[in-house]
């Protein structure tokens, strides 16, 4: 009975409060506050029954009462609750911390004020992404990811929210052939009056320029025009600033064909840019703002530099990718540095590397090297790893997950803050594996010589031992299996 006493009620009352200020559920910092004040009961009376029934009585009407005191902070007047709460729905916000459901994790931003959320069907919404508001329940939004079709949408109303008439009224056509010879392709859409780009490359003996354009004014019978033209063996495409009238938004379609050994640097806003043959030469793109990349096989290193839209590329020599927000779909490459702060990474084969994910899943079916990887939040699966020299994997928050896994001189580390780590060992590797945890279970199937130190740490031995498997965790199980 001597355990019931102020300063375990205090004690409680912390951990509820870091429970509280790690999920954001707005629910754990009632049992706080019961905690608080159970404390303060508890100086005076040291019955622990009555401080037991203190503290739930006080945790349930904190709870039931939470709903109402939480609507009337936020809404104010409770005549206009109901109102107000319905006005939600439909809405969109920002994911500002990652949403999910099995964690009880998720904050949305919306006109200004931060909920917690939860996902409609379950699913992960990583950060940075828009949500659309489905319904509230208690002090949760309920939300769904806003479909790319939406995103447009709302990209181009906001864009064009000064003008009258936000529908294409007229348009322009135009092409042109040019007999020169090109090294370099340069364009440069960096114009605040474009509401859309879709550009697409194409391969090519002769170079042609040919665009669409869709204006939201009237031209007033003079012809749009962009800078088109060939300077010392560089194809360069440019906006002309006021070329219609001085506020005339419009969108553009720019289909190109030129010889596929043509070095490309491409700055361009809100749509899409595809280049749709196998390339020869180096590829440089700069998103100015939600715009999708895709590229076929490149035959030379890729600079991409992404503010948010997703990124599909095939075949490649060297990738250097910075995302802000949004997916990365890699068909193979020799060398990948990539950096994302929001979105899913999936590699078919990479042989070298350093990726780090701030948000999101990673996910690469071969590595035939070596690999550095650093994930802040987000699952990891690797499905096959052949080590050649080092890897070294630290994760903060998710599962890692690698199917297969050889290694014979290697010296490799991996380590986890919270999640299960889950290794298939090739039986013909050559290693010593070194296995701790803080808190969960370390399963070692079909090694030779395992010893358990304690009941955290563990070791065993692969073939004859010649490299090293360091194996971390602050909470979260781990099995290595050899296969």
């Amino acid at each position: 009975m001597e355990w019931f006493t102020w300063i375990m009620w205090l004690g409680i009352a912390i951990v509820f409060g870091l429970i509280e200020v790690i999920t954001v559920n707005f629910y754990t910092i009632w049992f706080a506050i019961s905690a608080i004040i159970t404390a303060i009961i508890a100086v005076f009376i040291s019955d622990p029954i009555i401080q037991i029934v203190c503290f739930a009585l006080i945790s349930l009407v904190l709870v039931i009462l939470s709903e109402k005191l939480l609507r009337k902070l936020i809404f104010g007047n409770k005549d206009h609750i109901a109102m107000n709460v319905e006005a939600m729905s439909g809405k969109t916000g920002i994911v500002v911390s990652q949403i999910r459901n099995d964690r009880g994790e998720g904050v949305v931003k919306v006109d200004g004020v931060s909920w917690s959320a939860r996902s409609v069907n379950g699913d992960r919404i990583a950060q940075n992404q828009r949500v659309k508001i489905h319904r509230i329940e208690g002090v949760k939004l309920i939300v769904s990811p806003e479909s790319r079709d939406s995103v447009v949408k709302t990209a181009l109303t906001n864009m064009s929210r000064n003008i009258s008439n936000t529908k294409i009224v007229e348009s322009q056509s135009y092409k042109k052939v040019f007999d020169k010879e090109i090294q370099g392709l340069k364009i440069d859409l960096d114009d605040d009056k474009i509401d859309r780009t879709d550009i697409e490359i194409f391969e090519s003996d002769e170079v042609t320029c040919e665009y669409d354009i869709g204006l939201k004014d009237k031209s007033q019978d003079r012809e749009f025009e962009i800078c088109s033209e060939i300077n010392g063996g560089e194809f360069i495409i440019k906006s002309v600033n006021n070329s219609i009238a001085g506020d005339t938004h419009y969108s553009i379609a720019l289909r190109l064909g030129i010889p596929s050994k043509t070095r490309l640097k491409i700055n361009a806003v809100l749509g899409r840019v595809i280049v749709k043959s196998k390339w020869n030469a180096d590829i440089t793109i700069n998103d100015l703002g939600d715009l999708d990349i895709e590229t076929m096989d490149v035959s030379g290193d890729l600079s991409i530099r992404s503010t948010s839209g997703d990124v599909s590329v095939g075949k490649i020599n060297n990738i250097e990718l910075k995302s802000a927000a949004g997916d990365t779909s890699i068909k193979s490459c020799e060398s990948a540095r990539i950096k994302t702060s929001s979105g899913d990474v999936s590699i078919g084969s990479v042989e070298e590397g350093t990726i780090q994910v701030t948000s999101g899943d990673l996910s690469i079916d071969s590595l035939d090297g070596n690999l550095t990887v650093f994930s802040s939040s987000g699952d990891i699966l690797i499905k096959e790893c052949r080590c050649r020299n080092s890897i070294s994997i630290t994760v903060k928050s998710g599962d890692l997950q690698i199917g297969k896994y050889f290694s014979k001189s290697c010296q490799n580390t991996i380590h986890t803050t919270s999640g299960d780590i889950s290794i298939g060992i090739d039986k013909n590797s050559s290693l010593i594996g070194k296995c701790e945890n803080v808190s969960g279970d370390i399963s070692i199937i079909g090694a030779q010589n395992e010893k358990s130190i304690t009941e955290h740490k563990k070791e065993f031995t692969i073939g004859s031992g010649e490299g090293t498997l360091t194996i971390s965790s602050i909470s979260g199980d781990m099995v290595v299996k050899t296969n």
